[in-house]
């Protein structure tokens, strides 16, 4: 086994029989068991070197080593995020409220659902979202390296103010990062 792989043993539960909602074969649940994990060797240098800010008001551009954050300050964002050169983040890093689904949410299409769970949840708003930045503030680069710190509304489909969520993103002389996140 190599640094930085695993072995798994998956399990498939299939039926046996047809029955009246699945055909025989049918895979009725999973499980993934990890058997044996060699760690990999961190790829982030330690070495302690400047970290370099740039800011020109539209945005924050942030790098120490190989490590590169960029934050939109408009829009108040952290849009990216790159290691060698290689982007991490297919888009800008966003809060997001997922619900899971439960067995009391009702019918979704029938009407007179809205007393219910799903319904309470959608009329509040919390399936979509709008972020309303505040403010975004990059710190002065220090021997414990740079943080910049957004905050910003987030507003339901029905226009009442939900939620304040501030975060700040800390980038390391050693190119680690840190994220803090503080919902209200």
């Amino acid at each position: 086994m190599e640094e930085g792989h695993a072995w798994h043993l998956n399990l498939d539960y299939k039926l046996r029989r047809s029955t009246l909602w699945a055909p025989a074969g049918h895979v009725a649940g999973w499980d993934q068991i990890l058997l044996a994990r060699l760690p990999a060797r961190p790829s982030v240098s330690r070495r302690r070197g400047p970290v370099m800010i740039e800011n020109d008001g539209g945005s924050i551009e942030i790098h120490a080593g190989a490590t590169r954050l960029r934050f939109d300050s408009p829009l108040g964002m952290w849009t990216g995020m790159d290691f060698k050169d290689r982007p991490l983040f297919a888009e800008p890093v966003r809060l997001n409220l997922w619900r899971a689904a439960t067995d009391n949410d009702g019918l979704k299409l029938w009407s007179g659902q809205d007393h219910k769970p799903l319904g309470r949840w959608t009329d509040a708003g919390y399936h979509n979202l709008l972020h309303k930045p505040v403010s975004i503030k990059a710190g002065r680069p220090d021997a414990n390296g740079v943080a910049v710190r957004i905050v910003e509304l987030l507003e339901g489909a029905n226009g009442n103010d939900l939620f304040r969520h501030s975060f700040s993103v800390c980038l390391r002389p050693d190119g680690s990062v840190r994220s803090s996140h503080d919902v209200k």
